[in-house]
């Protein structure tokens, strides 16, 4: 799995300082073993360093794991507005951000239950984000409540696609280890999680 490419560089070890390989290393770990299963010293083995350096950088694991996620989701923030920014309509900024979440839950289901479930500021922080993110796309006709649930049923879809894919096919009919099928089933998500709370997504 190359995590590299959630921070927008090639996999080079040498172009990296230290706190960028134990970052990196650390996503790594968690999205091969989920978070309760990465330890410091595995980070450490995967950075090719010792425990005592990543101590040395981070203190704790906690204040790794924070570090990692808090790096991770940037890229992905910054990611889903350059996506959505680059649709022409709302609407084709919609289907772009579902597509694009659902890709990613696929991907690394592990640093996205991360993120949004297991690391409560940070998921608090990442449901804000993507809320405000819905609210500039959808209708203003839409209620906050709205955008709210929608935004809650988006979320709620693709982490449960990340986590339980055989679920969602099942459900869905959509073989999402597919790649067409997946981005398919992710352009529908979003205008349907929120055209489905009575607000319409003016093309």
């Amino acid at each position: 799995m190359d995590i590299a490419e959630l921070f927008d560089r090639q996999a080079d070890p040498a172009r990296m300082s230290p706190e960028e390989r134990i970052l990196i290393a650390a996503l790594d770990c968690i999205a091969e073993s989920g978070l309760a299963a990465t330890t410091v010293r595995s980070i450490a083995a995967r950075a090719g360093l010792n425990a005592a350096a990543v101590n040395y950088y981070y203190r704790t694991k906690d204040k790794l794991v924070e570090a990692a996620l808090r790096s991770a989701w940037t890229h992905v923030a910054d990611d889903l507005e350059r996506i959505t920014g680059a649709a022409e309509t709302p609407g084709e900024a919609m289907e772009a951000a579902g597509r694009f979440l659902l890709e990613g839950a696929f991907r690394y289901p592990n640093i996205i239950r991360a993120i949004i479930v297991e690391q409560a500021s940070l998921g608090e922080e990442a449901v804000a984000f993507l809320k405000t993110s819905f609210e500039r796309l959808g209708s203003s006709t839409q209620a906050e409540a709205d955008l709210g649930l929608g935004t809650a049923l988006l979320l709620s879809f693709v982490v449960f696609a990340g986590i339980a894919p055989a679920a969602v096919e099942a459900l869905t009919g959509a073989d999402i280890r597919d790649e067409k099928a997946r981005d398919t089933l992710g352009s529908r998500l979003a205008p349907l999680f929120f055209r489905s709370q009575g607000g319409q997504i003016e093309d």
